[in-house]
Order: C-alpha cells, then sequence, then structure tokens
C-alpha cells in the first residue's frame, strides 16, 4: 500500500500524456493513450481523472492502479476466454493483437 505521504510526493510526478517517437499515429482518449505498430497496439494509461467527457486533474498512480487491475481480471480469466492482451511490459502499458471485430445478429 502507498503511504498518502507517498502519494503527496509524487504529485508532480503524474502521467498526464505520453508521447512516443517511432511510433505511430498517437491516439488520445479520456485516461488512456495509444499507438498502432506492425499489427499490434500498446495502451498507455495515465493518471488522468476524467467525468462528463472532461480531465478533470490527475491523480499520482492511477495509470499503475488501473493496468494491474485490468492485468489481474485478464490473467484471471485467461482460462474462460481468449484475450488479446498479451504482454505488461511496464506498470502502465499492455500490449494488445489487433483483432477484426465482426458482429453477429441474432
Amino acid at each position: 500500500m502507498i503511504s498518502k505521504k507517498e502519494v503527496i510526493k509524487n504529485i508532480p510526478n503524474v502521467v498526464k500524456t505520453v508521447n512516443i517517437t517511432g511510433f505511430g499515429k498517437k491516439h488520445q482518449g479520456k485516461v488512456r493513450d495509444s499507438y498502432e505498430i506492425d499489427g499490434k497496439r500498446i495502451i498507455i494509461t495515465t493518471d488522468r481523472q476524467s467525468a462528463f467527457d472532461r480531465v478533470l486533474g490527475f491523480i499520482p498512480f492511477k495509470g499503475q492502479v488501473l493496468t494491474r487491475l485490468s492485468e489481474f481480471w485478464f490473467r484471471k480469466t485467461e482460462d474462460i476466454f481468449k484475450t488479446t492482451c498479451f504482454w505488461f511490459p511496464i506498470r502502465m502499458s499492455w500490449w494488445l493483437k489487433i483483432v477484426r471485430l465482426f458482429l453477429l445478429k441474432w
């Protein structure tokens, strides 16, 4: 558990956005930034806090917590269904295989 003191100390270090050169066009959502390269997508979860389609502020370690939570559930359910996630290289990112979505109408 991160202490309140540690959170306050890291307010100046929040990740507001990510700019990676050589990864192609950047896609920026409310909380996540992503890039596509060679049929794969890297998603980086920032520390942005949003509501009602507006960025309200930044919370230290938010991106890390959201990514670890996602990783936990992807790994916990991998025996139930296949996922496109295949690598969580750093605390705030993961790689996905880009797949083509098709809809079935019943």
